[in-house]
């Protein structure tokens, strides 16, 4: 949302927003990667999930809930811990050279008042 308000006030550009948001899903931890450091899941597990969300298009913690290797508040946990190593958008495209921190400041400043 707040990458397509910089697109339409004319901050950055689709091509920007489409690198930037590239990076930030490459830079974020998978959640199976994340239940193996945690210990939640073992390795064993993580292929039986990742075959069967090969078979059915699904979300890696949903499956996980289905086979039984994790509970609601395990997923729960481990998407507050992805969404945790997920870089910020606006820091991406600060680090890019795509606005100065001053801007990024003043737009999110904009962003929060519209969205209220």
């Amino acid at each position: 949302m707040f990458g397509l308000f910089l697109v339409k006030r004319g901050r950055i550009d689709e091509h920007q927003l489409f690198e930037a948001l590239t990076e930030q899903l490459d830079r974020t931890k998978p959640f199976g990667k994340l239940a193996l450091e945690e210990g939640v899941l073992r390795i064993p597990e993580i292929m039986k999930i990742l075959a069967e969300q090969a078979l059915q298009p699904d979300r890696f913690g949903a499956i996980a809930v289905k086979l039984g290797y994790m509970d609601e508040r395990e997923v729960e946990r481990i998407v507050d811990l992805q969404l945790a190593s997920r870089p910020k958008l606006g820091e991406l495209l600060v680090a890019r050279g795509h606005l100065t921190e001053a801007q990024l400041e003043d737009e999110l400043r904009d962003y929060l008042t519209t969205q209220i």
